[in-house]
């Protein structure tokens, strides 16, 4: 700090002396040390989830295993504190850390819980993830169960759906998948109700990433002085530039 204090010489005592204070607080470091590695974690999640491929058939997977990190409660930057602390207090310390970020935990629980009908759906788009739908195995049951979620204006043979999952597992197991889409597209004439309903899937999004990069496109592209442009040449454009 001494030497921080000597490229600032403008700091006053107070400020030094808070500094140092902070600077020797183990308990703001377990604090810092908590919320860095939640914080990590919840930014694994969020960048995983935006981009322009389709992310919507891996959601529930990357959504679950930041949930798991969570609670496993295993966070490195608590590590090279706990020599600070009296090893008897080591218990303490980490109750101590994960107090601090249960309610962050427990925030994300609830957006989960309130946001039931959109999980659900990315539990449906991990099922016509071929690679995924191997490892699961779903039943015809399994797809009835969760088939409620689809919208009720999306043109698809729901009867059709379930009677194709035997042959859409066997599929799965033997034949590799590189891309979603294109294993679909390679087997939409003999699943042809599963691949309608997974270029359905595949329009949703994870985030809202891809529409705020075209907003900005958009204001890249046309001033306040485009203000009355056609439509069409708005959407020939933006086409053009998102297209490329």
């Amino acid at each position: 700090m001494s030497h921080f204090f000597q490229q600032h010489p403008s700091l006053c005592k107070a400020s030094q002396g808070t500094l140092l204070g902070a600077a020797t607080n183990t308990i703001l470091h377990l604090e810092l040390a908590a919320y860095i590695d939640c914080g990590t974690i919840l930014a694994r999640m969020t960048y995983s989830l935006e981009g322009d491929s389709c992310l919507v058939f891996a959601g529930a997977d990357v959504m679950q295993r930041a949930l798991a990190e969570l609670e496993a409660f295993h966070f490195p930057s608590l590590t090279p504190l706990l020599p600070q602390i009296p090893p008897a207090a080591h218990p303490v310390a980490q109750q101590f850390a994960r107090n601090i970020v249960q309610p962050v935990i427990d925030e994300f629980k609830a957006q989960l819980e309130k946001r039931r009908s959109p999980f659900a759906m990315l539990k449906l788009a991990r099922l016509l993830d071929p690679e995924r739908a191997s490892q699961l195995r779903p039943t015809p049951l399994d797809v009835t169960t969760i088939l409620p979620i689809v919208p009720a204006g999306w043109p698809i043979d729901r009867a059709q759906i379930v009677a194709e999952i035997p042959e859409y597992l066997r599929r799965a197991s033997t034949d590799a998948c590189d891309d979603v889409m294109d294993w679909w597209c390679q087997h939409a004439v003999a699943l042809p109700a599963l691949a309608k309903l997974a270029r359905f899937v595949a329009t949703l999004q994870t985030s809202s990433a891809a529409a705020e990069r075209a907003f900005s496109v958009f204001r890249g592209m046309f001033k306040h002085t485009q203000a009355s442009a056609y439509i069409d040449l708005i959407e020939s454009s933006m086409m053009a530039s998102m297209n490329k």
